[in-house]
């Protein structure tokens, strides 16, 4: 399974990649006048700009790695696909490896309960260690009255960002 996705990643994957521990924005896109962002903004990004990212590690995933590059801590992505492409199990195999690794990871089904989240994730989980499955529990929270679409903007800006959030200071948030 791992091949096939890495497959599909690398026929899929457009653009740059970020390397890990550089900055997220370019010094060309923060002057570029067709961005038209405001002046305090172009700062500011430019100030990320020169920082640098922090990387999240996968522990047995190193295939993504070499397929898309690396995540960085507070970037957004984006996993597209045909349907069947196996996007979820994707998302759900890198929550489970940033899980176990005793991150807190945020997961946010959509469209499907709760409870068959649940059975995806322990299914995953075979073969792995007894350690290893009490570190992916402990750390993975699925979120058991998640909002509809038009209220994610709100939940997350209220939940996840927000200082007083309930999961402020996760690793990772999947919204599937």
């Amino acid at each position: 399974r791992a091949r096939r996705t890495a497959r599909i990643l690398e026929a899929g994957a457009a653009g740059p990649r970020t390397p890990c521990g550089t900055g997220i924005f370019t010094e060309d896109f923060v002057s570029n006048p067709t961005t038209n962002l405001s002046p305090a903004l172009v700062q500011k990004l430019a100030e990320l700009g020169r920082s640098k990212a922090k990387p999240i590690t996968l522990k047995d995933n190193y295939w993504f790695i070499d397929a898309v590059g690396c995540f960085v801590v507070g970037a957004s992505y984006l996993l597209g696909g045909a349907p069947g492409s196996r996007k979820r199990g994707l998302a759900t195999q890198i929550a489970l490896d940033i899980a176990r690794q005793g991150n807190r990871v945020l997961y946010v089904p959509t469209e499907e309960p709760a409870d068959r989240v649940l059975e995806r994730i322990v299914k995953m989980m075979d073969g792995f260690s007894a350690a290893d499955i009490t570190s992916a529990l402990n750390n993975l929270i699925i979120e058991r009255n998640p909002p509809s679409v038009e209220q994610l903007p709100n939940y997350v800006s209220s939940q996840v960002l927000s200082p007083t959030g309930a999961y402020n200071g996760i690793t990772l948030a999947v919204l599937d």
